[in-house]
This record gives C-alpha cells, structure tokens and sequence, in this order.
C-alpha cells in the first residue's frame, strides 16, 4: 500500500498528528467504560434501575457502533479531518449534556447522542493511520491503535473511580463526563493546526443502507435490555424475530444498491477475503466477551465487595499493566505463531477468568486483593489478541474500500460490547431476583463467569478459522 507523497511529505506524518487521533480514538473508547465504575452512584443520585443503568452503557455502545459504518463513509465523502474534528466537538457537547444531565432518561438521550459523534470520529482515526504509514510505520501504528483502544477499556475503571474519590465540585459521577469538556476542546485547538486533508475515495453516502443497518441492530438490542426487566412480553420477541429479516433485506439492498454503481454503506466483496471475514467474528466474539467482564466486575466490586470507586479502578488496574505488557510484543509473537497467538491469549484468559471464579470467594471488603492476580494474567492474553486482530482485519483491504473496512472493524468492537452487556446483563439481574444485598451480587457474579468463560473458548476455536498464514502485522513488517 502507498500514498501520494504530498501526503507522505506533509504534517500528518508528525507525531502530532498520530498523538491527536489516537486521543480522540481513546476518549471515544474510555467512555465505554469509565461510566461502568459510576453505574451505582448514578444509581443512587437519579434513581436509575436495572434497566436503565444497561441503557446507560449500552445507549452509548449501539449508537456508536451503528453508526461507525455512516461515519466511515461520511469521512469519504467529506473528508477525514473534517469529520474527526466535527466529531470531537459533538462528542465534547454530548459530554456537557451527560455530566448535567437532571434525570436517567436525559443522561441515556445524551449518551446516545454522543456515541453518534463517537462513531463520527472513530473510523476516520484507522482509516487515516493505514493511509497514512506504510511498512513497519503502519505496522506500528496499528499497534498504537490497539494499544489505545485495549488500554481505556482498562484504565476507565481507574479514571472513573479517581474522579468519583476527588468529587471536585461535589461533582460525583458527572465528573466522568466533564473530564472530556477540556480534553475535547484542546483536541480541536491542536487537531486544526496538525490535521490536514487526507486524498480518500469520494463515495455518495448510502441514506437506506445506514437505516436499515441501524434498525437491524436496534431490533436485537432493545429487547435484550429492556425486556428481562419487563418479564419479556411479546413485543420483545416479534423484535427478535424481525431483526434478521431487517438485517437480510439490508444485505439484498447493499448487493444491488453496488451493481447500481453505488457505494454502500459496506462493500460486501469484502467478506469474500477470509481473513477479514473470520477476523471480524472474532472480533465481534471477544469484545462480547470484554464488554460484558469489566460491566458485571464494576458491579461486583462496588455492591458485591462494597468497594470505593477508586478501590474498584485499583483492583481492576492490573489488568491494563497486564495488557501493556503482551500488547507491546504481540506483532513480533504473531509473526513467529501466527493465529495461535490469538488461541493462546484466548487460553491465558481462559485460565485467568477460572482462576477469578475460584478465587472471588477468598476476597472480601477489607482484602479485595486476591482478585489482582488473575486479573492481571487475564491482561496478558487480552494484549496477546487485540493487535494482531485489528491487523488482521485490516490486511490486504483495497484504499478505495479502507472507509468501509474501518467502520466494519470498529461496529464490531462497539456492537459486541453492547451485545455483551445486554446479554451477560439479563443472566446478571435475572440471578439478583431484585435483591442487591452483596451476598446476591456475588452469587450473580459467580453465575455469569461460565459464561465469560466460554466466549473466550469460542474466540480460540474461531481463530482456527483463520488462514494459515502469517498475520498481516508480519507481513507488512
């Protein structure tokens, strides 16, 4: 892959323009889950129920990850800069309304509004980085992406639960969404002056494909988190049912909307490469996985072992020292094993999640400790998995299809950690039976790591799948 050399000659091969991007991607990722931590004092202050704190994770994960595929191809149309930077202001105003916002129906509405803005700039950061670098520059620079993108799902826990100890302004849990008010700002200050147009493959925007795509999703989401709560009445499964049907005709559209000559919103031929078709179901598998551990751990901690946000974030720490360390050499690692790297992180954390059901027993309010070892190996096989995935994905995809590929990539991540706390969830609150006393949350806690348990198992297997070959991290090295 190469790029023009106005491109390659300009200031978006400077550090700054790497360090500007990779921020924005690691705001919009932190803000996953750095709400996690805050679930039970947002609980306590609006009277949030069940429900409505999954709305709170999930309301920003589907947006976000329903609309990753219109901000790809909006980015072609209108520029990447252009809309990292529209981007970064909504999501920062979003922010605003979040951290003030009165009640939980307001606070989801902001949620959801700020993970479309999310989903504005996201795609643009690793369409632009494999534009931009090639070779080993590339490669690294997939692995400062995924580096970013594993370490704030880590270190949410900690920055939430810091914000929660200081309550600055007696801000409580708002302070989780005020933080972003400056950083955004500052981000647009330094994006407009090291930001500059990157050439993309101007594409009209698919208005039918985003809709019917967002209704697909949407339609097996909303009963997965607000049905358990309502005892599952039937409107939750005609939506089950629907959903495929919606998805289907999306699929039909987009095939005949591109024989038209048109640029849907996913380019189809690319599920016809196996290693970025297998590698997105792995993707979407694992981050499932990701997305519904740190929901049910933050809950365990605080109502379980009744833990100070900051205790929580402490405990939860060593899993992102874990991951830093295996996220560093895990291109190297997948040059030499190929796929088994990714079968053999799934396994580390296989061994990680037994270890945390065997262990949680032994922890206790006074000595929580005991969970900071498993949690740091599950760490390990976390960093030995997401790098090479985003690479994989991302190999051999043609430039003129890199703002489709993107969206893909990133929907799967935002869709699977919203599929994971909607799913995990209904087992969660179905083992409370209403009751929050800490002996319940725990036995919930226990209930659902199986679970865990066994996504991690299926990612092992999926890599299988892959091809037996080395991963394009080595191959573009």
């Amino acid at each position: 892959m190469t790029v023009t050399s106005d491109v390659r000659a300009s200031k978006s091969t400077s550090p700054a323009f790497a360090v500007v991007v990779l921020i924005g991607t690691f705001m919009a990722s932190l803000d996953v889950f750095i709400v996690n931590v805050s679930l039970p004092s947002i609980s306590s202050n609006l009277g949030a129920g069940p429900s409505e704190l999954e709305w709170i994770v999930a309301g920003y994960a589907l947006p976000y990850g329903v609309g990753l595929l219109a901000g790809a191809r909006l980015g072609d149309q209108f520029g990447r800069r252009r809309l990292f930077l529209w981007g970064i202001s909504g999501f920062t105003l979003a922010s605003a309304a979040c951290g003030f916002a009165p009640a939980p129906g307001l606070l989801i509405g902001a949620r959801a509004v700020q993970g479309l803005a999310a989903a504005a700039l996201t795609p643009q950061v690793i369409a632009s980085l494999t534009t931009v670098y090639t070779g080993n520059a590339r490669a690294r620079a997939v692995d400062a992406y995924a580096f970013t993108l594993g370490i704030a799902g880590v270190l949410g826990q900690l920055i939430g639960g810091a914000l929660l100890r200081l309550n600055i302004a007696d801000s409580s849990w708002r302070a989780c969404f005020l933080v972003n008010i400056p950083v955004g700002a500052a981000i647009v200050l330094v994006g407009r002056r090291y930001l500059v147009a990157i050439p993309t493959h101007r594409n009209r925007f698919d208005p039918v494909g985003a809709g019917l795509l967002g209704a697909g999703l949407f339609l097996v989401i909303l009963p997965l988190v607000e049905g358990h709560s309502q005892g599952s009445p039937p409107w939750t499964w005609v939506c089950l049912a629907v959903s495929p049907i919606v998805i289907a005709f999306f699929v039909r559209y987009e095939r005949r909307f591109s024989r038209r000559g048109g640029s849907p919103m996913i380019e189809m031929a690319l599920f016809r490469e196996r290693a970025f078709a297998t590698g997105i179901g792995v993707q979407l598998v694992f981050w499932i996985g990701q997305g519904a551990l740190y929901f049910v751990l933050a809950l365990y901690c605080q109502d379980g072992l009744e833990l100070e946000p900051i205790k929580a974030g402490l405990v939860i720490l060593p899993a992102g020292v874990g991951y830093m360390l295996t996220a560093t050499i895990s291109r190297q690692l997948a040059a030499r094993f190929g796929k088994q790297v990714l079968a053999g992180g799934s396994l580390v954390m296989i061994i990680a999640q037994a270890a945390l059901l065997t262990l949680q027993s032994h922890a206790s309010h006074g000595d929580p400790w005991l969970l900071c070892a498993p949690l740091f190996v599950n760490g390990l096989g976390t960093g030995l998995l997401v790098a090479p995935l985003v690479s994989t994905v991302m190999a051999g995809v043609d430039t003129r299809h890199i703002g489709s590929a993107a969206g893909v990539l990133n929907t799967g991540v935002q869709v699977g950690t919203a599929g994971g706390v909607a799913l995990i969830g209904i087992l969660f609150y179905r083992e409370l039976h209403g009751d929050s006393a800490n002996d319940a949350v725990r036995h919930a806690f226990v209930h659902v790591i199986p679970y865990l348990i066994g996504l991690a198992a299926l990612v092992a297997l999926l890599a299988q799948l892959l091809p037996g070959r080395e991963p394009a991290s080595a191959r573009s090295s």
